[in-house]
């Protein structure tokens, strides 16, 4: 009898134990994920200030000139993309888009520019786009089934729609990226889920980064153009 209160005692001197050190550890990465968080946070924010204030813009540079080095920044830096593509996408971006870089970004981050990628939740096309959330919207861009999605310009057309239609409602590029993405409103701080926030702090660096490179390619090149 002895003998089995002590076994009982020192089940729960463990379980009290353990239980103390599982709040500690939780504790401690609470404080290490927060840290880590507004570390990001810094970092996505000044990588957004600068899409912002520079790169959302067109560089002063002619249109012919600009058409010419994203078809060829776009043709070099993605293997599965062909010269008349390249062209034909630098085209829209040039003389349809409102913004040019972020949707390098964003295609970069989505599809890596290929053109057929179909993801496992069914979305499709450079822009990753799911044909029966947006199939009404779809018909303005004469988008009338999925397959159509895989049209590399009607499917830019209907990315940039969306994006812009988010960074309006968000009122922030970073947020619009998040609801982009995850279909989450309100920004990383409203994903619950800590490797999906991981997943889309690491999205939006990416985009963000993308677009940073492509204003300096077009910046450098063009200086040596001129």
């Amino acid at each position: 009898m002895k003998k089995e209160i002590r076994l009982i005692l020192i089940s729960l001197i463990s379980i009290v134990i353990l239980g103390s050190l599982y709040i500690r550890y939780k504790e401690r990465m609470y404080r290490f994920d927060n840290k880590t968080q507004i570390q990001e946070k810094k970092i996505i924010d000044n990588l957004t200030e600068q899409v912002e204030t520079n790169v959302i813009r067109k560089q002063p540079i002619q249109d012919k000139q600009l058409e010419e080095l994203l078809a060829r920044y776009i043709y070099s830096r993605y293997y599965r993309m062909y010269e008349k593509l390249a062209k034909e996408i630098s085209h829209y971006l040039v003389y349809e888009s409102k913004i040019p870089y972020l949707m390098i970004g964003l295609v970069e981050a989505e599809s890596s520019f290929i053109v057929q990628q179909v993801s496992s939740v069914g979305a499709a096309g450079l822009g990753q786009i799911r044909y029966k959330f947006w199939k009404k919207e779809a018909k303005q861009f004469n988008i009338n089934n999925k397959k159509e999605l895989f049209d590399p310009i009607k499917n830019l057309r209907l990315s940039e729609y969306i994006l812009l239609k988010f960074i309006k409602e968000e009122g922030s590029i970073e947020k619009a990226l998040v609801r982009y993405h995850t279909g989450v409103k309100g920004g990383l701080v409203k994903i619950k889920n800590i490797k999906q926030r991981k997943r889309t702090k690491e999205y939006i660096k990416r985009i963000l980064s993308v677009c940073g490179d492509v204003y300096l390619y077009v910046q450098l090149n063009n200086e040596k153009i001129n």
